[in-house]
């Protein structure tokens, strides 16, 4: 009887475990191609900015981002969790936001007035490059680009305006 209830046991754990996907890839999630994109200002690695690939071919539902170490650097990653991005061309788009400071940590003045001024936020580059549509940031995705470099400009600290 011990004998049948460990074989029983083994399949769960291997049906549990072992028989799933090994990364839970959407089925049709197409193949893909490693991309290291390393963002400067002024020819300073820029930290903390969010890049975003846009695909040029309306027709390709993924997204595909991710946001610069300390050196610049952001390892592309598919809907959030899948390393690369599919091949094809795509506008670059880049930003980096100065968010206002959060309540004070023991929250204890929520209904205190917003101070002014002090509820704005900044882009910290140039917010042309955040828009895909005005976005002059362009790369090519593929086995023969691993790697690109872009130069977003001068430093910058400009109000955001409308919604945050």
């Amino acid at each position: 009887m011990s004998r049948y209830f460990l074989i029983i046991l083994v399949a769960l754990a291997m049906a549990t475990f072992g028989c799933r996907g090994s990364d839970d890839r959407p089925k049709n999630l197409p193949a893909l191609f490693s991309i290291v994109v390393t963002v400067h200002q002024e020819g300073t690695p820029v930290a903390g900015a969010f890049v975003r690939l846009v695909p040029t071919d309306a027709s390709m539902p993924w997204s595909c981002g991710a946001t610069t170490d300390t050196s610049g650097r952001a390892v592309i990653k598919t809907i959030g969790k899948f390393t690369g991005a599919p091949e094809g061309d795509y506008k670059v788009a880049i930003s980096k936001l100065e968010m206002p400071a959060v309540a004070g940590s023991n929250m204890s003045n929520l209904n205190a007035p917003a101070t002014p001024g002090q509820s704005d936020s900044f882009d910290l580059v140039d917010p042309k490059y955040s828009n895909p549509s005005t976005t002059t940031l362009e790369t090519r995705v593929g086995k023969d680009n691993p790697k690109v470099e872009f130069n977003v400009g001068p430093a910058v600290r400009t109000k955001r305006e409308g919604p945050h």
